[in-house]
């Protein structure tokens, strides 16, 4: 009898993680069928869970199938550079350990690498994300998903060739020959643009996004406005690394080309804040006071991280 080991995988899915293996474990569940036939290969990337998160982690390895390894905790980023270096299939798809696989999504991904199972094409096929059913999607929740700020599937106007900042590493399919030539950058260490900069490095190596609407997944991330904002705080912190890498980008994080970014006056982004919060129950939309707070806890993210990189006299291109 041939070992499921021993079966090469048209796929490998790499799954960065850290301390949540309830979310993880449902992730995990939806690939099993796919991990049992061989066919796909499950790698999780524990980013340095604490003990019982990793305990829980090696519970669900051996019956699932799929391999854990582990690093300390250095990011989403290079745990994702952990799992491609130990990737066995041509392709790679890269997922979140709260983005559960839907019915047929491992359908449609196999299908796009059967089509070129050594992977020496250039496509790369993002598949759709919804918020998972069995959370109370908000108006708030509703809008982020939608316009670009979180994900922009409302904005694609050629399906077949999407902007570099499609690369959404929430449900993605790549090459892994391009991921080997154009690792993520590990300089970001939270998840905010270091797919985004992928993306871009990519689109010189000849990538071709299209967009897969038939894999789909489920995100299990229960979101409120205060959440939202402290990641945006952390979205303005990995801004300036983006600027640092790509000055002529400096327009798309919304930075000027060189010097301190823009600094919202802190009294004003709280006053905003707590209008949002509380405005938050409400069926309604706010766009407007959304932008508004939200681009506050962008800009005095990016502001400190600017101060930081000062303070230890980091260059600034």
């Amino acid at each position: 009898m041939v070992s499921r080991a021993a079966i090469q995988p048209l796929l490998s899915v790499v799954i960065p993680t850290r301390d949540r293996p309830d979310t993880l474990a449902a992730v995990v569940r939806a690939l099993g069928p796919f991990v049992a036939s061989g066919k796909i290969e499950g790698i999780v990337v524990d980013d340095g869970s604490d003990g019982e998160a990793a305990r829980r982690l090696d519970q669900m390895a051996a019956p699932s199938g799929i391999r854990i390894l582990r690093q300390e905790h250095r990011g989403p980023a290079a745990a994702r550079n952990l799992g491609i270096r130990a990737a066995r299939a041509s392709w790679v798809a890269l997922i979140g350990d709260d983005t559960v696989p839907e019915p047929g999504w491992g359908g449609e991904i196999l299908r796009c690498a059967a089509d070129d199972p050594a992977g020496l094409d250039t496509n790369g096929w993002v598949g759709h994300v919804r918020w998972h059913p069995r959370l109370r999607v908000s108006p708030f929740m509703s809008w982020i998903h939608g316009n670009g700020l979180q994900f922009g599937f409302g904005l694609i106007d050629d399906p077949d060739d999407l902007p570099f900042n499609f690369l959404y590493t929430s449900n993605v399919l790549l090459p892994r020959h391009l991921l080997e030539q154009e690792p993520f950058d590990e300089g970001f260490l939270f998840a905010a643009y270091e797919d985004t900069e992928l993306g871009y490095r990519l689109q010189d190596r000849g990538l071709r996004l299209r967009y897969l609407p038939g894999a789909v997944v489920a995100h299990d991330h229960p979101t409120t406005f205060t959440s939202f904002a402290a990641r945006q705080r952390l979205a303005g912190a990995s801004a300036v690394h983006f600027r640092r890498l790509h000055p002529e980008l400096h327009w798309f994080v919304r930075l000027p080309a060189e010097g301190p970014p823009p600094s919202s006056p802190p009294t004003r982004v709280a006053a905003l804040t707590v209008v949002a919060r509380a405005l938050e129950p409400l069926p309604v939309k706010l766009p407007r006071l959304w932008t508004a707070t939200l681009d506050g806890h962008f800009a005095r993210g990016a502001a400190d991280a600017y101060r930081l990189a000062d303070h230890f006299g980091f260059e600034e291109d």
